[in-house]
């Protein structure tokens, strides 16, 4: 497949095959703790259909081969040296570049009209010296001199500065790491915990700003969306203004290959001229210009432009799940309204829901790929992508399925080894009659 992302154009804005759009808008970031679960991590994708999310910031997601399992291959992900932090970027952020990657945490850097911004993901757990995780911000943030930053972590840190009751000797080391990078915390005192299990609450989930100008652009709120984990989405919306480029991406698999040359050539020769009389650097900007836009326009008469999907559909994600789901969010307020009395009664009636809902929903999210197969009408159609993409492409002869090994090999040998004077047919389908 051809993709014009190859080509440098001199002014790309102006271009008659390209789109440009200068954007000033809320650009959403999802945080939260996935707690190694499967189906926490698989039901991101329902949450950026809800939130619209241009990049997630995970922290302890569900690994399997060393990457982030349950999501579309079309999402991008960078992980920690540890796997307990990571960034996924959706299609719709505009082309995250990777910086890197630590122990603990991991980073990446989005363009803006105001300059680039560095996000980054960090993961300290309450058995670890929490200085390692700070020593390697610490590290990343000195690189970055004045540049705008924004970090969601999972420090396991206890002060009343972002809800705890009490402090403790993490939570002063976050503290004097924040006043000593003149970071700004977006966590407000009185916010809901992002952390509740089995009557216990916490504000383990932090988010720092720095720069003066884009702290006072975000807003920072906790969701009530159930996750199937026991931290909650915190939701952080901060005021961006992005351009987006965009270009077709034209079908090369289907042919259109000498249509392409023949509208070309109608130019060769005007252009091999310009490029000869190129003298000086601004001509032959020019003239690479002029070369693009031919190649543009000859591949738009001879190929088919690739459409691309932003939005993914959950295939496994069901009106029956979401009925589940929605009354446990309502036994959950009730609990949480609930006097003494009948509370315990209403968390008993709260955790068989969970439970019920957790497994329903993994037996769902197994048996989808499954039902995929079982209904597909083409052996080598999505079921075969979906295992091996393009990695293996499917033999000839096992399309006929219908046909004995023994046939398959005959007709095989009969058409490719007609003419050899070494007759290898009789010795592979019979080894054992020459003993």
């Amino acid at each position: 497949m051809v993709t014009t992302d190859n080509f440098l154009l001199q002014h790309p804005p102006h271009h008659q095959h390209s789109t440009s759009s200068t954007t000033t808008n809320k650009t959403p970031f999802l945080e939260i703790n996935l707690r190694k679960s499967e189906i926490a991590t698989s039901t991101l994708l329902e949450a950026s259909d809800s939130h619209n999310p241009s990049i997630i910031l995970v922290q302890e997601p569900y690994i399997l081969d060393g990457r982030i399992a349950g999501i579309p291959r079309s999402w991008n992900q960078w992980l920690s040296k540890n796997n307990k932090a990571g960034i996924i970027s959706l299609p719709s952020c505009n082309k995250p570049v990777f910086l890197q990657s630590t122990v603990n945490s991991t980073a990446l850097i989005i363009q803006t009209e105001q300059g680039p911004l560095t996000v980054i993901s960090a993961y300290s757990s309450p058995y670890k010296n929490i200085m390692e995780t700070l020593q390697e911000l610490h590290s990343i943030l000195t690189d970055l001199g004045d540049e705008r930053v924004l970090i969601c972590a999972d420090l396991n840190a206890h002060s009343r500065i972002w809800g705890y009751a009490n402090e403790d000797t993490r939570g002063a080391q976050v503290e004097n790491f924040l006043l000593a990078q003149q970071l700004y915390l977006l966590n407000e005192t009185n916010s809901p915990p992002a952390f509740e299990h089995r009557g216990r609450k916490g504000w383990p989930d932090l988010s720092f700003i720095k720069g003066t100008d884009f702290a006072n652009s975000c807003t920072w709120k906790v969701l009530e969306d159930y996750t199937h984990s026991d931290h909650k989405y915190i939701l952080i919306e901060a005021l961006l203004s992005q351009s987006h480029y965009s270009y077709p991406r034209f079908k090369t698999a289907y042919g259109g290959h000498r249509r392409m040359l023949q509208h070309l050539g109608q130019k060769t020769k005007q252009l091999v001229q310009q490029i000869k009389e190129s003298n000086t650097k601004d001509h032959l900007a020019k003239t690479t210009e002029e070369l693009q836009k031919a190649i543009f326009a000859a591949c738009r008469k001879a190929y088919k432009i690739k459409k691309f999907k932003l939005k993914i559909n959950n295939n496994w994600w069901n009106q029956s799940l979401q009925i589940k789901k929605k009354e446990l969010q309502a036994l959950k307020r009730r609990t949480n309204k609930s006097e003494d009395d009948n509370k315990l009664k209403y968390q008993l009636q709260l955790f068989k829901k969970q439970a019920e809902l957790k497994r329903k929903a993994k037996k769902a999210k197994r048996n989808a790929f499954r039902n995929i197969c079982t209904k597909t009408t083409d052996p080598y159609g999505r079921p075969y992508k979906a295992v091996v993409k393009n990695k293996h492409p499917p033999a000839e002869l096992f399309k006929q399925l219908e046909i004995q090994a023994e046939e398959t090999q005959n007709h095989l040998l009969l058409k490719y080894f007609r003419n050899s004077t070494l007759h290898p047919t009789h010795q592979l389908l019979h080894p054992t009659a020459s003993h």
